[in-house]
């Protein structure tokens, strides 16, 4: 807060915004032409659910009354044979899948990320931007769901790891959060105005709206005159809940619900 204070002072005491003209800038070709969702990058993580749901259909008869053993993924419990016990990394793989993929839908239908002082160009730099977020995030998906069949398979007896091993399963999320990471930084760096783009010569100045009443304590959006659940984050890349939104909250309601659910049935 103290930091956030000084910078609001110093913008208003140097004048950032002196000169320039406030404008708020819509481009209907994003509603005219969407920018289209990367579905095909869905399939590996539904394929990966698909074979571990059908492995677990197989392995079910024979699995022994009590699942566990001193396994990781039941947190080291024996517990009595079930639909649920049994496909409870299931379980995780569909709540995990399910829930990215409806926050980048979300996404994909927030307003972008446009420039006041170059809109055209700007779109463009948000739409690849978005395109290669997605595509980060749906292989970031794949793996994990990878990760949760391999203890799945751990959990219904096709093979053991022990010690160090144990935490092998965890590689393919980890290279997953290493690609995102990577994709990130370069978009973040793509997302900066390159030098001499801009408006025109003899148009006007404009600058877009960058309202700290908004962004509480710089980092928090809350507008109820705003009806987008989610809008860009303010600083970095990403996107961050708009608070002012009920439906927001609801989001927020059923992502809690949903992993106390998981951590009942755990």
């Amino acid at each position: 807060m103290l930091f956030r204070s000084k910078i609001i002072a110093v913008k208003t005491a140097e004048g950032w915004f002196t000169g320039l003209r406030q404008t708020v800038v819509a481009d209907t070709s994003w509603r005219t032409q969407p920018q289209p969702f990367p579905v095909r990058w869905l399939i590996p993580a539904v394929s990966v659910i698909a074979a571990t749901i059908l492995t677990g259909a197989i392995r079910y008869p024979h699995l022994p009354a009590h699942l566990g053993a001193g396994l990781a993924p039941l947190g080291g419990r024996r517990v009595p044979r079930s639909p649920v016990s049994a496909f409870a990394m299931v379980l995780g793989q569909l709540y995990v899948t399910g829930l990215w993929t409806g926050l980048l839908v979300l996404i994909y239908r927030s307003r972008p990320d446009i420039d006041a002082a170059d809109p055209a160009a700007s779109l463009r730099r948000y739409r690849r931007l978005l395109d290669r977020y997605a595509r980060a995030t749906l292989t970031l998906l794949a793996l994990v769901d990878l990760t949760f069949g391999l203890d799945a398979l751990q959990l219904w007896q096709l093979y053991h790891l022990y010690g160090a091993g144990a935490a092998l399963p965890l590689l393919p999320t980890a290279a997953g959060v290493l690609i995102l990471i990577t994709v990130a930084m370069r978009a973040g760096r793509a997302r900066i105005r390159p030098a001499g783009s801009g408006q025109p010569p003899g148009r006007a100045v404009a600058a877009g709206r960058d309202d700290d009443r908004f962004w509480k304590a710089g980092l928090v959006y809350i507008n109820r005159t705003d009806p987008a659940i989610m809008v860009s984050t303010r600083i970095g890349v990403g996107w961050t809940l708009n608070l002012g939104n009920p439906a927001a909250w609801l989001l927020i309601a059923v992502i809690v619900a949903a992993v106390a659910g998981l951590a009942v049935i755990r």
